[in-house]
């Protein structure tokens, strides 16, 4: 049986959208373009990045990293406690499944401006974070999430679905894919009431390929942009 995958070719109508200074406003982002699906799926974040590719091929052009961002939703969770913030990454290369046995991709959470990271949100399988073998060939199954390792005593603790969606009410296109978001709650990642900000970095690994940002400057509590709302 094959299945074949949806696709499209849908881009924002604009470059820019004003918004009012002062209090949070409400922006309208026009999507044109041709699409299969009936409900698409589209968030926005905050550029942290941009990177020009190395024209890898083959399973390595996922390692290329195109655009990296950040977002939280603490305009709507009212406190540090509560907020969830995502990170959204683009790849220059699909793969064929975010298993993290083929495609490692962590984001480094600097707290102390050290130029360290003192945790890491990393894409896995909840069987991963289960047995605590994250990159275990043994610990791969169908249920991917994102773990939060502690980079000191290297526990992992579950952080939340790979794209946040609930795949059963919702196609998030995981495989033969180039992006993906991965959430992670703001008090998992060290981040308190007063200390909101942090900075993060993204490392990407495929076969003996690697890449990683610089450190990008994020504040949960003034994130610039809520599409949660």
């Amino acid at each position: 049986m094959a299945v074949p995958k949806a696709v499209g070719n849908l881009a924002s109508a604009r470059a820019k959208v004003g918004v009012m200074t002062g209090d949070p406003s409400l922006a309208a982002v026009a999507i044109a373009g041709a699409r299969v699906l009936s409900d698409p799926l589209v968030s926005a974040f905050v550029l942290g990045g941009t990177n020009g590719v190395r024209g890898l091929s083959g399973p390595r052009a996922a390692v290329d990293q195109v655009a990296l961002g950040a977002a939280s939703d603490f305009s709507t969770a009212g406190s540090i406690s509560n907020t969830t913030v995502y990170f959204g990454i683009a790849l220059a290369g699909n793969w064929t499944t975010p298993q993290r046995v083929f495609n490692s991709i962590n984001v480094q959470i600097d707290l102390n401006n050290n130029d360290s990271s003192e945790f890491e949100v990393i894409n896995t399988s909840i069987e991963g974070v289960i047995s605590n073998t994250v990159s275990g060939r043994d610990s791969m199954n169908d249920g991917f999430v994102n773990g939060i390792l502690n980079s000191e005593t290297e526990d992992v603790v579950e952080g939340g679905l790979i794209n946040v969606l609930p795949p059963d009410k919702f196609d998030t296109a995981l495989m033969a894919n180039s992006v993906l978001i991965l959430p992670a709650p703001a008090r998992k990642i060290g981040l308190t009431e007063t200390q909101p900000r942090f900075r993060y970095r993204v490392r990407t690994l495929v076969e003996t390929v690697s890449e990683t940002s610089n450190w990008i400057p994020f504040d949960a509590a003034r994130p610039g942009i809520d599409t949660t709302r």
